[in-house]
């Protein structure tokens, strides 16, 4: 929009034009681009998202003017394109459960590790272990799982957020890599003799090949999910 353009041009009005006074411009028009684009999907004319837009990083933009240029860039990056701006309620809501779920299941694993017969360590059983990974099992590829699909549905400033079907795709094989990965030590522990090695190793056929064939697949179909600035700076830099 020209109308954004002009704005931003406002704003740095009365600083020397260089390249990196560009580039940030270049970053804020786009950003504030998607916002009143974001804005008009809700309902709004174009003019009342420009306002509402411009309302918002007004404040900003006035509390910066009395600084110099690399203030001011760094106040706008800080308080208008920070990740925060991106994260609703329910999402940091979401974070913090993941986070204390794994916490949960890190303590609960360690309870269960002490709390085993030590004797049985010694007897070489490894019992101890065994609660440990066990218990990690439950816990640890729920939480990878949910931190994985949270944080490729998340918007910033530089990148899209990925849609939320290809994200539980993505998330799905993280988890069965990661319970993959834990039941190795178990098998390790729980078969004895000969075929210790044998079922251990097997344990990948099931978990390991399937989730990484997914993640191969999902990353060579990934679609380029950068916003237009930094598509441009891109293209700047290799030209």
């Amino acid at each position: 929009m020209e109308k954004t353009k002009t704005f931003v041009d406002s704003l740095f009005s009365g600083y020397e034009e260089t390249k990196s006074l560009a580039d940030f411009k270049e970053e804020l028009i786009c950003h504030l681009n998607d916002k009143i684009a974001n804005f008009t999907k809700k309902g709004m004319s174009e003019n009342e998202a420009f306002q509402k837009t411009t309302i918002e990083l007004g404040d900003i933009s006035v509390l910066a003017d009395e600084m110099n240029l690399q203030r001011k860039q760094e106040i706008i990056s800080e308080a208008f394109m920070d990740i925060r701006r991106f994260m609703k309620p329910w999402r940091v809501a979401a974070y913090v459960i993941c986070g204390l779920f794994l916490a949960f299941g890190l303590i609960c694993a360690a309870i269960a590790y002490f709390a085993s017969d030590l004797s049985y360590l010694e007897s070489g059983t490894g019992l101890g272990f065994l609660a440990l990974f066990g218990v990690l099992l439950v816990f640890l590829p729920v939480s990878i799982g949910g931190f994985t699909w949270l944080s490729l549905t998340q918007e910033s400033s530089t990148h899209y957020p990925m849609s939320i079907k290809r994200a539980i795709w993505y998330a799905t094989a993280v988890l069965v890599l990661s319970a993959g990965l834990i039941l190795l030590p178990i098998t390790w522990l729980v078969v004895d003799g000969n075929e210790r090695m044998v079922a251990t190793i097997g344990v990948l056929i099931p978990f390991a090949l399937p989730a990484i064939g997914l993640l191969v697949f999902l990353f060579l179909t990934e679609k380029d999910r950068k916003k237009p600035w930094v598509k441009n700076r891109c293209n700047s830099v290799n030209k």
